[in-house]
């Protein structure tokens, strides 16, 4: 979800075809990448399918109920939902948000609202994906996935190892010592001790090694622990 220069996935789940066609045209024209849902077959399904960053989804489908939908949807993503529909009466607002909608636009709806509503969620999910992510000398910890990417390559890596490394690249040019180390591992339910530390840094380092060619990330201060 929204890395590099990726265009945002929206997926529209909308009976009217009218409107379909409408707001797929004006989602394309803000280089947004669209993908209508067929309310005729399992929604569920094609937006587990499609993996969405935000969803546009009517409230009253031919099948099924939109809120119902959304609801089923939360067990499996966090993706925005802005519910779109004819209703604005308070009761169906209040459903459409305690059943997992972010937002709610009544028809008719102006589509530069509906656009800048769209810029809005994506610059808060800027915002939380850049907290994800870690940086130091070209390597990046992906704190969510327990991924390592540097020059195009990628690895997974263990929970210790992520932990180990997100101590470190909070902290650069800062010496973590031993002690510090394993006790954030301890409160992270990573249980090591003395020896099991340094099996995970010299596993980490061999995995930068083999994979990144780098040999240098993380430097012992003898005696005291670890520091980048």
């Amino acid at each position: 979800m929204l890395e590099g220069e990726d265009m945002v996935k929206v997926a529209i789940v909308e009976d009217d075809e009218i409107i379909l066609e409408e707001l797929s045209n004006c989602l394309k024209e803000w280089n947004f990448e669209v993908n209508k849902i067929d309310v005729a077959k399992d929604i569920l399904q094609q937006l587990t399918t499609v993996n969405c960053d935000i969803v546009l989804l009517d409230v009253h489908l031919p099948n099924i109920n939109g809120i119902s939908v959304c609801r089923q949807f939360r067990k499996f993503s966090n993706a925005p939902v802005i519910f779109i529909s004819s209703d604005a009466d308070r009761m169906s607002m209040v459903s459409a948000y305690e059943y997992g909608g972010d937002d709610y636009i009544v028809k008719p709806f102006d589509k530069m609202v509906l656009i800048a509503k769209l810029n809005a969620f994506i610059r808060r999910m800027q915002q939380e994906a850049d907290k994800e992510v870690l940086v130091w000398r070209g390597v990046e910890l992906n704190l969510r996935t327990y991924q390592l990417k540097y020059q195009g390559k990628m690895m997974e890596i263990t929970k210790n190892e992520m932990k180990i490394l997100e101590l470190l690249m909070s902290n650069p040019h800062v010496v973590i010592s031993r002690s510090d180390m394993m006790m954030a591992l301890w409160n992270s339910d990573c249980y090591v001790d003395d020896n099991t530390l340094s099996v995970n840094v010299g596993r980490l380092r061999k995995k930068l090694e083999d994979v990144f060619r780098i040999d240098d990330f993380i430097h012992t201060k003898k005696g005291t622990g670890y520091y980048i």
